[in-house]
């Protein structure tokens, strides 16, 4: 009895942890555990293949018995990360549905296939990217072609970049953006914001009063890095009458250079030049003029276009290779005169601005006559006329501004205006302009670039001269500078241009020691050190001499104020080489002064600071 008793009490117990475990083996056989939090499932079931759960999914958890059968993918709230093509093996889906609690998405994670027409998104998730040639910095991979792509959460415009598609249908609680015909707007419907990556033709809806050029400029990196145009298909625009304005710059994200729209139609009236002019540098149309006599405010004589509300030229069309201004002419537009084969033009008094680019790439253009009106200018102006050997500025200008001259190769006679104070970034790269020019104007200051590859060998530095930025003289051929006023504003890489060059180069400061500085041109180290904390205990420097120098001070810090553990080493005139060695702290910075020994003193010039 008491044994029948013991067996019936056994097989009790035995059912009841049979009963206790099989739910969870069950349920441990459709989990996996997602980078040590919460638990992930995935399920089949009617064609819909669902991943839900808590945490990260990895891609050894996504377990399917037959994918080709899988029609839908949902991933459901709670799971936080998908990885690195997810789904790419499925070939048969038609929509993917991922939620709003994804943060991170691996690129190509959508499946590679033609029927996948829908997609529903987080607003706002990183595009998890990998290194090597198959990056593709995107969700699609492949062959895929959505047809709609919804956001079920506030969006965040990068998002669109990683996905394209013929239409974007965001979310009704975004409160920034709404969706028109698939494409997307600001809330309120007056400016357009984004249209999506598959659309060739685009009208803009009525009611929008600005069109934002990064709504069709936007852009995504391929592998290298390197930009690509998400609508690369678009060919046609049209604008409503309501639009008023152009603009270039709201809703940046990424942006490329030139869209690939030929035809613009324009019903609104309210644009001025500044528009007109955005929308013809942004887009290679097919016919400018053509474009252009849609406005019935603008004049066309001689294949000059000119807006009669405000006497702007918005460009030149013609043919002929000796031009003259219209006399009622008061500003020269954007890329006016660009790429056209233009030999002699000539500006008339009545111009007061000439704005970027207008004369760029005139590779034929040898004369040019600037007004005596003119106050502003715009960069890039003269950039690559390679046959233009003189230029008079007028009185009225202060700045040469950026890239104003670059690679004029032929110019060698530029009178500066007494009123120029500023050499702008770029301004004369490439190009021979002689070394007396920084004597002519009031020039205060350079700027970077602003004379690299002048073609130099001797460079005297005016005292007028206050300001100086990095690489401004960076030109192989400079072996002499002599620096007539104060350093304290001129960059200490001002003169250098690559070691093997600017070794050679000596400098001479006028003012005294006081006002010496060197360069540094080069440095090397290597990095030793033990478990985690590397330490760069070998460092090469080299520096440019100077004129009458006694010697070297250098010191090396881990900070840069060198107020913490520093060493301070010596180097005698004649060298501008040196080997340090230092393995009891790791260095991080490094600094150089040149000094001179004056009836038994030691006179510092200033000091060199380069951070490693």
């Amino acid at each position: 009895m008491k044994k029948n008793r013991w067996i019936g009490n056994a097989a009790v117990c035995f059912l009841i942890l049979i009963v206790a475990f099989l739910p969870r083996a069950a349920q441990a056989a459709g989990k996996k555990q997602g980078g040590g939090k919460g638990t992930i499932t995935c399920s089949e079931r009617k064609g819909t293949f669902t991943i839900s759960g808590k945490g990260a999914v990895t891609a050894s958890q996504i377990k399917v018995r037959n994918r080709g059968s899988i029609k839908k993918i949902v991933v459901k709230k709670g799971i936080t990360s998908l990885p690195k093509r997810a789904f790419v093996r499925f070939p048969k889906v038609k929509e993917v549905v991922i939620a709003g609690s994804v943060k991170k998405i691996g690129e190509g994670a959508l499946p590679c296939t033609k029927t996948l027409k829908k997609v529903t998104l987080p607003g706002t998730f990183r595009l998890v990217t990998e290194n090597g040639d198959e990056m593709t910095r995107s969700l699609e991979y492949g062959k895929s072609r959505i047809d709609t792509v919804s956001f079920h959460a506030p969006l965040s415009l990068q998002t669109l970049a990683y996905v394209s598609s013929n239409h974007l249908i965001v979310s009704k609680k975004d409160k920034k953006y709404r969706s028109i015909g698939g494409v997307i707007y600001s809330k309120n419907g007056k400016s357009i914001v984004r249209v999506p990556a598959y659309r060739k033709t685009l009208t803009v809806a009525d009611g929008c009063e600005e069109f934002c050029l990064q709504s069709v400029m936007y852009a995504n990196d391929d592998f290298e890095g390197d930009p690509y145009l998400m609508c690369k298909g678009l060919s046609k625009i049209t604008l409503p009458s309501s639009v008023k304005i152009v603009n270039e710059s709201k809703y940046f994200a990424h942006s490329y250079l030139h869209s690939s729209v030929k035809e613009i139609t324009v019903c609104s009236n309210q644009l001025d030049s500044k528009d007109i002019l955005s929308l013809l540098a942004c887009f290679q149309l097919k016919d400018k003029e053509e474009f252009l006599r849609q406005f019935n405010y603008v004049t066309i004589r001689e294949g000059m276009c000119v807006n009669s509300r405000d006497y702007c030229l918005l460009r030149y069309t013609g043919t002929s290779e000796d031009v003259t201004v219209p006399e009622d002419v008061k500003r020269i537009g954007r890329n006016a005169f660009r790429l056209t084969k233009l030999k002699r033009c000539v500006i008339p008094d009545t111009v007061l601005e000439i704005q970027d680019d207008s004369f760029y790439g005139c590779k034929d253009l040898s004369e040019i006559h600037l007004p005596k009106t003119l106050t502003a200018m715009g960069t890039h102006v003269f950039g690559g006329c390679e046959k233009l050997d003189h230029v008079i500025f007028p009185d009225g200008i202060t700045k040469i501004p950026d890239f104003t001259f670059e690679s004029c190769i032929a110019l060698k006679d530029v009178a500066l205006a007494d009123t120029v104070t500023t050499i702008g970034e770029k301004a004369f790269e490439n190009t021979p302009v002689p070394a007396s020019l920084l004597f002519q104007g009031n020039i205060k200051e350079i700027q970077c670039h602003a004379f690299s590859s002048a073609g130099w060998s001797e460079l005297v530095l005016p005292a007028t001269v206050e300001k100086v930025d990095e690489y401004a003289f960076s030109m192989p051929t400079l072996e002499r500078v002599t620096v007539c006023g104060s350093t304290a504003r001129i960059h200490a890489k001002a003169f250098i241009s690559c070691w093997a060059d600017s070794k050679n180069q000596t400098l001479t400061f006028e003012r005294g020691v006081e006002e010496w500085q060197t360069g540094l041109i080069s440095q090397k180290w290597e990095t030793n050190g033990k478990s985690s904390q590397k330490r760069r205990s070998e460092i090469e420097l080299d520096w440019q001499d100077i004129t009458g120098v006694d010697g070297w001070q250098i010191q090396v810090s881990r900070d840069s104020s060198f107020q913490g553990k520093r060493k301070t080493y010596h180097v005698k005139k004649g060298k501008i080489h040196k080997k340090l060695y230092e393995d009891s702290f790791a260095i991080d910075y490094v600094r150089i002064r040149p000094f001179k020994l004056v009836d038994g003193k030691t006179c510092f010039g200033r000091w060199t600071v380069d951070k490693l």
